[in-house]
C-alpha cells in the first residue's frame, strides 16, 4: 500500500500540472507554433538594394555602371530604376540590364523618356540641372551569386554631359 501511494502521488501531482499548464499556457505554445510555420514560409529572405552611378564620357552618348551580387547570396530582383541626366537636352534614352541568371545571360531593355515638365532653367535659358529622363519597372528576377549586374545607357543629343544612376531593390537568399 505504501508502495502504491508513492508512485500514485507523484503521478497525481504531474497530472494536475499538466492541466494547470495547459490552461495557462497555450498562448504562448500558439506564439511558438506560428513563429515555425512563419520561418518555414519565409526562408531567410533579406533586403537588398543596391545603385551604381555613371557619368557619361566626353563626346559619348553612353554610361554603364556595375552592381555585384555578393557571393554565395541568390539575388532576387524586384524593382529597377533608372535616372538619366543630360546637361543641355536629351530626346531620350535607351536603357538596359544585364545580368545572369541560370548560368546564363539575360537582357532587359528599356525606353527612358523626358517627363513633359521642363526641367527649371536659369534666366538665360540654360537649364539648372539639365532634363531627366526616368524608367522604372517592376521585375521579378533571379541573379546568379557574385555576378554582375550590368546598367548602360545610350542617349541622344548629348551636348555637354551628364549621367545616369541605375536603383535595384529586391531581396537576397543566402544559398546553401
Amino acid at each position: 500500500m505504501n508502495l502504491l501511494r508513492k508512485a500514485l502521488v507523484p503521478l497525481a501531482v504531474v497530472t494536475v500540472l499538466v492541466l494547470v499548464m495547459s490552461v495557462a499556457v497555450p498562448r504562448a505554445v500558439h506564439a511558438v507554433v506560428a513563429t515555425l510555420v512563419r520561418d518555414v514560409d519565409n526562408p531567410g529572405r533579406h533586403p537588398f538594394s543596391a545603385n551604381c552611378t555613371a557619368g557619361f564620357g566626353f563626346l559619348s552618348d553612353s554610361a554603364m555602371c556595375t552592381i555585384t551580387a555578393p557571393v554565395g547570396e541568390e539575388v532576387i530582383i524586384q524593382n529597377e530604376s533608372f535616372q538619366v541626366v543630360a546637361i543641355g537636352g536629351i530626346t531620350n534614352a535607351a536603357i538596359q540590364m544585364t545580368t545572369t541568371t541560370g548560368g546564363g545571360t539575360a537582357n532587359f531593355y528599356s525606353f527612358a523618356t523626358p517627363p513633359s515638365t521642363p526641367a527649371p532653367s536659369y534666366p538665360n535659358g540654360s537649364p539648372l540641372s539639365g532634363p531627366l529622363a526616368i524608367d522604372q519597372h517592376d521585375w521579378v528576377i533571379s541573379v546568379d551569386p557574385g555576378t554582375a549586374i550590368s546598367c548602360y545607357a545610350n542617349t541622344t543629343a548629348l551636348k555637354e554631359g551628364g549621367s545616369m544612376n541605375c536603383q535595384v531593390v529586391g531581396y537576397y537568399v543566402t544559398l546553401p
